[in-house]
């Protein structure tokens, strides 16, 4: 039988209890017979086991299985580890949402006499709910006012009816002191299980200098991330050479691992010396 069986049948059986509980006692005041107090006992027992059973002993089960496994938790993901690292290990083992398969994508060209680049970047990924219930999940992107942000569109493709969106325009995003935010609608993320997928994206151009960087930041984790460019001829990008996939194709980075809140990369452009 598996968990989730056993977690569903609970329900009938002490609902069940305590309709026969409340029969018992029903009967046992309302006629005389042989035994009535008995079956009074009985059915108090059955009424008070059915309704425990259904409120005070799921939270008591729930709540001794989170001390345990967090109490535990030290020994199986390494003692000798510092517990700033066990900290770490365990912000990952409480997770409900992550993303995978991160892509971003810089289209560039030069602003004519100004020295500058106008950069179009698209950044897409597939959000996962590794729970067993639905997640809430907000679509936000944040850019520095002074870097003049166009946020072009916001969207959610999904089969999930509800969860899909696409914005576009002004309407999708307001200035707050010196940064431009855009947020999509809070959205049901239904678990993994239920074969449901989530494919955020958004696309937004800014104006940057010919020699400048940007930093990719991750809030949560995030599995599998490629980056691509396209910048006219005369320009170099660099990403981080470190933890790249072998079969990574030229003009495209791509990290097959895990990165975990806070982490970032850091990719560049800048003129190249032949030009």
């Amino acid at each position: 039988m598996s968990p989730g069986w056993r977690e569903w049948i609970i329900w009938p059986v002490g609902i069940g209890a305590m309709i026969a509980g409340a029969f018992g006692i029903f009967a046992a005041f309302h006629w005389s017979f042989p035994g009535h107090e008995l079956v009074d006992k009985f059915g108090e027992a059955l009424l008070i086991a059915g309704f425990l059973s259904l409120t005070v002993d799921q939270y008591v089960k729930k709540k001794m299985l989170h001390e345990v496994s967090y109490d535990v938790a030290k020994y199986l993901i390494g003692y000798e580890l510092p517990a700033e690292a066990q900290d770490r290990i365990k912000e990952l083992m409480g997770s409900r949402i992550i993303r995978e398969n991160y892509e971003v994508h810089y289209q560039a060209r030069k602003i004519a006499t100004s020295g500058k680049l106008r950069l179009e970047v698209t950044i897409s990924y597939y959000v996962k709910n590794i729970t067993n219930h639905s997640e809430i999940y907000q679509q936000h992107s944040e850019l520095e006012k002074h870097d003049s942000p166009v946020i072009i569109e916001i969207k959610c493709e999904t089969s999930d009816v509800k969860a899909a969106y696409c914005r576009k325009g002004t309407d999708v995003f307001a200035t707050h002191g010196g940064v431009v935010e855009a947020y999509g609608p809070s959205i049901k993320i239904r678990p993994v299980k239920e074969r449901f997928t989530y494919r955020i994206s958004n696309t937004h151009s800014v104006i940057q200098p010919e020699d400048y960087s940007d930093l990719l930041s991750f809030l949560h984790p995030t599995i599998n991330v490629k980056v691509t460019a396209n910048f006219p001829p005369g320009f170099t990008f660099e990403a981080p050479r470190e933890n790249l996939s072998e079969e990574t194709p030229p003009d495209t980075w791509e990290y097959k691992r895990l990165f975990m809140p806070t982490e970032h990369i850091r990719v560049r452009w800048f003129k190249s010396k032949a030009s």
